[in-house]
């Protein structure tokens, strides 16, 4: 049955009348029959009378809701896509079976695994502090599940986080083996720095090199462990002091020990290498690949790789010789495109020295920056063009230790390139999850931040692969803005009751939930009728 509009009165002055009719089929095609005339259908629109009877109409058919224009009908809009994503992967990740585990065996009274998944969803949806956490539940689609997790929930859920640390490293390693698939053979290791708002350190909490330039913060050392495709293997935290180099042997006797990974190839960056650490290397038998500052070598080895002998071409840009240097194996490549950015790089901090040495020489003889570009003589500055050439024999070329017959001398510097990920990673915990500042205090409950901080990070890293899976060309950051307007709202109707539904989701949004393996929940997500 439906309304129909029959046309009455003049061609000048036309009348419209609603009508109640239906349709049904004959041989020759659909018919329409009309019921009834209920009138004008502006004297109807106009006493309100067409208005009552939608809505008496509605009030037999629990589905159907209309919305009075003139009643402030709706309540509250609440985040939905993002949270149908992160608890998917939370569930993925079986950190709700493992965290159901600790709390039974630990005979816990709260919700555990409430109080990690909420914590865990406003670290990725929009990080804040944990009393903020305890405010900021009301804004989810199914709020009334965290009702009761209260703020000392969260403080008492990070203390167990630490004091479990093991086994759950333990069981998100093994979960991200199953869903990454990998053959874990190269690991890639550096280290970062947390800081505190605060001056006064413990047993943890110490002044050290600050990677954030907060040297006035006291900070913990945070060092991380991916495999080469970017899953998340492990992570230890150092006192604040701690030095870069000292912490690796730790860290790869626990990959070995606790995560029963035979043979790994170490890589790290040049700001671990030392000789203690390549020797200690060598004498535990390890496999590596670690940057080399080949301009801090001896002169004579600068030479030998800087002349064009013994270059190997890869392709129309790459080169590369292998060396003996100290007993060491030393790779070095040598690249068109890095030598032409290096001159250029070069040639523009030349010509402002000069300018500089013209109107503010006192400038550069105070800066450690520019110093072996110049030869001060008095009150005489200039450029030491001696220095400058030497430097120019290196341009374009880099190098690597490796360990001897374990890396090819071709593949030295595609293994060491991916250590981008790890770098992007600590991009993703410091911006995008806000692992820092840090403002707790104890040992323990800093430990269970930075443990809560990397389960939000596995999290993170499963949704990027499932992404760049489906082959949708936008970052995970830009895949949340766009589900940010996937929403749950709550429609108040006097009479009838409280019914919530979702906002549509259609084109890049339906892409996105269906890449995550989010089902896509019906239009109508509740309904609570009057009485019921």
């Amino acid at each position: 049955m439906f309304l129909k509009r029959a046309k009455g009165g003049s061609k000048k002055k036309p009348i419209y009348y609603l009508q109640l009719a239906r349709s049904f089929r004959t041989p020759d095609g659909p018919r329409h029959k009309t019921m009834c005339t209920l009138g004008r259908e502006d004297h109807l629109i106009r006493s309100g009378e067409l208005k009552n009877l939608a809505k008496n109409i509605s009030k037999l058919l629990e589905d159907v809701v209309i919305i009075d224009c003139d009643e402030e009908s709706i309540k509250n809009a609440r985040l939905l896509g993002g949270v149908l994503v992160v608890e998917k992967a939370f569930r993925d990740l079986g950190l709700d079976k493992k965290l159901k585990e600790i709390a039974k065996e630990r005979k816990i009274q709260f919700d555990l695994v409430k109080a990690c998944k909420l914590m865990i969803l406003n670290r990725i949806l929009e990080p804040a502090s944990k009393l903020e956490v305890s405010r900021w539940k009301r804004k989810l689609y199914n709020h009334k599940e965290y009702e009761d997790v209260r703020l000392q929930h969260l403080y008492r859920a990070l203390d167990i986080l630490a004091e479990e640390s093991g086994s759950l490293k333990r069981h998100l390693y093994m979960q991200n083996l199953e869903l990454f698939k990998p053959s874990v053979k190269v690991v890639f290791y550096d280290l970062t720095t947390i800081y505190f708002e605060s001056e006064f350190e413990d047993e943890l909490r110490e002044f050290g090199y600050s990677k954030d330039n907060r040297n006035d913060c006291v900070q913990v050392v945070l060092g991380l462990v991916l495999a080469d495709n970017g899953m998340p293997v492990t992570y230890d935290v150092f006192s604040g002091s701690t030095f870069e180099g000292k912490t690796v042997f730790e860290v790869i006797e626990k990959i070995k020990v606790y995560y029963e990974i035979e043979k790994v190839v170490f890589v790290g960056d040049r700001g671990i290498v030392s000789k203690k650490l390549l020797d200690e290397l060598e004498a535990r038998g390890y496999e590596y690949v670690v940057a080399a500052r080949v301009k801090s070598l001896p002169e004579k080895v600068q030479e030998e790789i800087a002349s064009d002998k013994d270059w190997e071409r890869l392709n129309d840009d790459l080169e590369v010789k292998e060396l003996e240097v100290q007993a060491r194996r030393l790779v070095v490549y040598r690249s068109k495109s890095a030598m032409e950015e290096d001159r250029r790089a070069r040639q523009e901090l030349l010509e402002w020295l000069k300018e500089q040495i013209l109107s503010n020489p006192k400038r550069l003889v105070t800066s450690k920056r520019y110093s072996r570009y110049l030869l001060v003589d008095g009150a005489e500055v200039r450029l030491n063009l001696e220095q400058i050439k030497k430097e120019e024999k290196l341009d374009g070329i880099f190098g690597f230790w490796c360990s001897r017959d374990s890396v090819p001398k071709e593949e030295a510097y595609r293994i060491y390139k991916q250590l981008w990920q790890i770098e992007d990673a600590f991009r993703s915990m410091k911006s995008h999850l806000r692992i820092r500042p840090v403002y707790h205090w104890t040992p323990k409950r800093i430990k269970g931040h930075v443990l809560m901080c990397y389960m939000a990070f596995c999290v993170y890293q499963l949704l990027r692969r499932r992404l760049k899976e489906a082959g949708i060309e936008v970052s995970l950051r830009e895949a949340f803005d766009e589900l940010s307007e996937v929403m749950s709202v709550e429609i108040e109707l006097p009479k009838k009751g409280l019914y919530v539904m979702r906002t549509a989701i259609s084109g890049l949004k339906n892409e996105l939930l269906r890449a995550f393996r989010v089902k896509i929940p019906p239009p109508l997500l509740e309904k609570h009728p009057i009485g019921a």
